[in-house]
């Protein structure tokens, strides 16, 4: 029978509906007949999977994440959104962080059942980044700080970042970049000295602070000699010599430390004194040698000049006695040498002395011309030696000395003009006379060198019988100069083997008084010549009058031919 029912019309979705049945008998054995039923469908459930972000998957990137809906499933197969929709809008975030409050929805379709909001956690894990202490930030490799010491702290330190994302900068950190550690207060010259930065905080980002380190390198210098006076300067005598220690760019600060100048000895000032005084033993060239020794924040540097050192001055004069001797008898005769410099503490000279006679000479010296002048004389200012001399005939020689010098003492020797006199005579010879005048030359009155004129002389010379010491008178007269001069000691008569040339010597007063020494040659020959030297016994020996002045005063230089008179020498 049930062949025969017709349920009439069937439902599927919600909410279901009323279906009309028939029932037909085709066996006839029963009534036909028909109603209504009603049909409910109610709304089924679906189960949603959503699936929140976490630390272990999620780091911040500075883009904005949400929760993801992993599965929507209904009945029959039924997926997606034939079942319904989820709204995650409620997950979504940018910054790391926990979220512990968010929620999602699900709107079903007809068929199915919402789902109320749902609670689950979302997190974001912080970036990593990382601010490293780095004196070049443009360049790939980190660097470390370094300056050359100027007294300052360093400034500024920098940082180099690493790790923002999606194009942010140091702005999106909280606080101020600041940085800490011994390298932030260093001054010394040293190092590696630590530099850490900090004072940054970010939500967004796990921050590591990477030190780094700052070294100070010693400032350098310039040394320079600027002096070296006096420049020359002597044995024994002290010089200062000058210098400047300049800080080379970028360095600074107050210069520390000692300057050492070398060269012939040493000296050492504080560098801020700027001088030393140096005293040279020898003479010579000397390298000089100022060297700055650095110090804990300074390097060393040093400069050369060259300083001359020069000998001593000296004088040589020379003293024979006696000034008059009989042929064949020995005269002593003594250089003195003297320092005279007047820089530094004098000493006496060492080394030797020649002595010398003009080539005319008649007389010889006894053993050797040279004598060391003596080495234990180690104080004072002067220094002697001697040497013996004489002669077989009668002559009038002049004896000169020479003094080499050392390194300490510059050579000297007393000049031809004050060349040392030794007559030797033999008290058996002739005598001489002479008169007449002279035309006296341009130079030869010392008291005014330009006058000149007319001047007369009258002189006899000779030994009395047993005698040593000749006699005589001398005049002489030059009235231009108001000079009148008369002999009153003779001293010694020299008169050549040839009987032409006679020289002697002796004291006397000019216009009747004063202390004056003379020295007259005359030869008698074609012309007969006449040369007289009268100098200031009580002044230094200052000359006053010499007819041949500059000229050696030995008998063999020759006299000015007189103008008038005449001139005898007797055998």
């Amino acid at each position: 029978l049930s062949a025969d029912l017709d349920l009439g019309t069937s439902f599927t979705n919600v909410p279901g509906g009323t279906a009309t049945w028939t029932f037909t008998d085709s066996t006839g054995n029963y009534n036909d007949d028909t109603g209504t039923a009603a049909i409910v469908i109610t709304k089924a459930d679906a189960v949603v999977v959503v699936t929140p972000y976490t630390n272990a998957s999620t780091t911040y990137n500075g883009l904005p994440h949400t929760a993801t809906v992993t599965s929507i499933s209904g009945v029959n197969g039924e997926t997606g959104a034939t079942v319904g929709s989820v709204d995650v809008s409620n997950t979504t975030h940018t910054n790391a962080g926990t979220y512990a409050s968010d929620t999602w929805t699900f709107t079903g379709t007809a068929n199915y059942a919402n789902i109320a909001a749902t609670t689950i956690t979302d997190s974001i894990s912080p970036a990593s980044l990382s601010i490293t202490a780095d004196a070049n930030i443009g360049t790939p490799a980190v660097d470390a700080f370094g300056k050359v010491y100027d007294g300052a702290v360093f400034s500024p330190f920098t940082a180099r970042y690493s790790g923002f994302v999606n194009g942010e900068t140091p702005l999106v950190l909280t606080g101020t970049l600041a940085f800490s550690g011994a390298g932030t207060s260093a001054v010394s010259a040293g190092g590696p000295y630590a530099v850490t930065p900090g004072g940054l905080t970010s939500t967004n980002y796990a921050i590591t602070f990477v030190a780094g380190s700052l070294t100070i390198a010693k400032a350098n210098t310039t040394t320079t000699i600027t002096s070296d006076a006096p420049d020359s300067s002597v044995v024994a005598q002290t010089y200062t010599v000058t210098w400047t220690v300049t800080l080379v760019s970028p360095g600074g600060g107050t210069l520390t430390g000692n300057v050492t100048v070398t060269g012939d000895g040493t000296c050492t000032a504080a560098v801020g004194a700027g001088q030393c005084d140096l005293t040279s033993t020898s003479a010579g060239a000397k390298t000089l040698t100022a060297t700055y020794g650095g110090g804990a924040n300074f390097n060393s540097s040093s400069d050369t000049e060259t300083h001359q050192v020069n000998t001593r001055a000296t004088t040589t004069t020379v003293v024979c006695d006696p000034m008059a001797q009989k042929v064949g008898l020995n005269v002593l005769c003594t250089a003195t040498v003297t320092d005279i410099e007047t820089n530094g503490p004098k000493s006496p000279p060492q080394g030797i002395v020649t002595f010398s006679k003009a080539a005319a000479d008649l007389g010889s010296f006894v053993g050797s011309a040279t004598c060391q002048l003596s080495p234990t004389v180690t104080t004072g200012t002067t220094n002697n030696c001697s040497v013996q001399y004489t002669s077989l005939t009668p002559t009038v020689d002049a004896i000169s000395a020479s003094y080499a010098g050392n390194t300490t003492h510059l050579s000297s020797a007393n000049p031809a003009t004050l060349a040392v006199l030794v007559a030797f005579y033999d008290p058996s010879g002739g005598f001489v006379t002479g008169g007449g005048w002279i035309n006296s030359p341009t130079g030869a009155y010392r008291p005014n060198p330009n006058l000149t004129g007319r001047a007369n002389f009258g002189f006899v010379s000779k030994y009395l019988k047993g005698a040593t010491i000749p006699t005589g008178q001398t005049e002489f007269q030059f009235q231009v100069g108001n000079l009148n001069f008369h002999s009153e000691v003779y001293q010694w008569l020299v008169v050549s083997s040839n009987g032409t040339k006679a020289q002697y010597k002796g004291t006397g007063t000019i216009n009747g008084a004063g202390n004056f020494g003379f020295l007259l040659t005359a030869w008698d020959g074609s012309p007969d010549r006449f040369r007289i030297k009268i100098w200031d016994k009580n002044n230094g020996d200052a000359v006053v009058y010499d007819n041949n002045f500059t000229s050696p005063d030995d008998i063999d230089t020759q006299p000015m031919a007189i103008a008038g008179g005449s001139i005898v020498i007797h055998k």
